[in-house]
């Protein structure tokens, strides 16, 4: 009775209420302010390259089959992310960008330097790749990450996301597009 019938006025005055052990919170609060399980508010932001790196040197895989599905699982991490991304930046009339695409940012870059050690082993391996007899777009990916190369789509994420007052130009919806390239020639692998 009180909801129904003042429900433009109390959506104006307030973010959500609790009922018993049940609630409800206004969306644009939860995207907005919340964050990932995984978010560790201690890590800072430039750590995870070098986080990343020492990680994959820890895993000491030297199988090259090993490290091409190392390389792409870092790559798919990459992909999944980048896609709740776009769908979060396409959405309009956001107040303020979510606390937890920052991070996830960071965290496609922890993983970026992770295929990076991950394609240097590789290349190592089977210089000519003959691993990947028909697979164009992940030759190309492992051939980039071997050379020290940062993805341009997330580059360019991390330009518009840090910079206040650039809009978003669609660049995680091209590593994403891209990354389901790398996907589909994998699952032809």
């Amino acid at each position: 009775h009180v909801l129904g019938r003042h429900i433009a006025q109390f959506s104006k005055l307030f973010s959500g209420y609790i009922l018993g052990e049940k609630g409800k919170v206004r969306a644009d609060i939860l995207i907005g302010f919340g964050n990932r399980a995984d978010f560790d508010p201690k890590r800072h932001n430039e750590n995870y390259v070098e986080n990343g790196r020492s990680q994959a040197m820890l895993m000491r895989i030297q199988e090259k089959n090993e490290l091409l599905w190392a390389w792409l699982e870092a790559d798919n991490y990459q992909m999944r992310r980048c896609h709740d991304i776009d769908r979060m930046f396409s959405i309009p009339g956001l107040p303020r960008l979510p606390n937890w695409t920052r991070s996830d940012i960071f965290r496609c870059l922890e993983k970026e330097a992770m295929k990076q050690v991950f394609a240097m082993r590789l290349i190592e391996t089977d210089p000519a790749l003959k691993l990947l007899p028909r697979q164009p777009q992940i030759r190309a990916g492992i051939e980039a990450s071997a050379s020290g190369q940062i993805d341009e789509g997330l580059q360019q994420l991390l330009g518009q996301t840090l910079t206040s007052g650039t809009p978003y130009a669609g660049s995680a919806t091209r590593f994403h597009a891209r990354a389901q390239e790398r996907a589909r020639e994998a699952r032809t692998l």
